[in-house]
């Protein structure tokens, strides 16, 4: 059966596109991600932070690397859905100066949270 190539017009109007599980899928759990962005991509360094004898320890795991169109896209998908959530379930709390300040009009070039 030969596969259909989605033109990207179609891809753009919100067309299924099937899915499956490639058979080396991993679920990942990840409280750490450090950021570095370049004119041509977006890194997301995921990581685990555990304490390791008293001491806590950032355990980087996977990176994400996307184009900033698709960077964008993932950034608004997530906000919606974080938004479902709060509407559900209520706010969700960040405790005070987990996300450090930046310089405005500059990218973040390593960024962690």
């Amino acid at each position: 059966m030969a596969r259909k190539t989605l033109a990207k017009d179609e891809i753009v109007k919100g067309a299924e596109i099937p899915r499956s599980l490639a058979p080396d899928h991993k679920l990942l759990y990840v409280n750490s991600a450090r950021f570095s962005v370049s004119y041509y991509d977006f890194k997301i360094f995921l990581g685990q932070i555990s304490d390791i004898q008293g001491e806590l320890h950032n355990n980087e795991i996977a990176t994400l690397v996307m184009s900033p169109e698709h960077a964008k896209v993932f950034s608004e998908l997530l906000a919606r859905n974080i938004a479902k959530w709060e509407h559900t379930f209520g706010d969700i709390e960040t405790p005070e100066g987990l996300i450090s300040p930046e310089e405005p009009d500059q990218p973040t070039e390593s960024h962690e949270t």
